[in-house]
């Protein structure tokens, strides 16, 4: 559990957004370096440019997850992919309800009551790191042994 509560850190103390913190720590296996995280991540922090849509921590891994299970045919690698992902996204939204940051936190990100009830009921400090740790375990379930 050393990457998940690595993950956890990462976002809440670490300066880094959901996407890039699970990027940062499980990307490296896979050739996504902590720079590469970082700006592969970027945009995806708080949902797709803060939008509320589907929530960085599982964009980040659905970002992983591509990487983990390439293959030479493009075909191939699609298929595998696909379907790691749609087993990532089903058990998360089976743990939480929702995939998207609106739905998990119960506001609409990219308006300003929604931000505004966000800071005032310290949202993402309350609710991402579980988030965080719930994604990343059901990351590492779905991955492949590696180092």
């Amino acid at each position: 559990m050393k990457k998940v509560e690595k993950t956890k850190d990462l976002f809440s103390k670490g300066g880094l957004n959901c996407a890039q913190a699970i990027m940062t720590v499980y990307g490296k296996p896979y050739g996504i370096d902590a720079e590469a995280a970082k700006a592969y991540g970027r945009p995806l922090g708080g949902g797709l440019g803060v939008s509320g849509e589907i929530c960085g921590f599982l964009s980040g891994a659905a970002h992983v997850l591509g990487h983990a299970f390439d293959h030479p045919s493009e075909a191939q690698a699609r298929r595998n992919t696909q379907r790691k992902v749609a087993a990532f996204l089903k058990a998360f939204k089976e743990k939480h309800g929702a995939v998207t940051c609106n739905r998990l936190l119960g506001v609409e990100r990219n308006t300003a009551e929604g931000e505004k009830k966000i800071k005032a009921h310290r949202l993402v400090a309350k609710c991402c790191p579980g988030f965080g740790r719930d994604a990343a375990r059901i990351l590492e379930e779905l991955l492949p042994e590696r180092t």
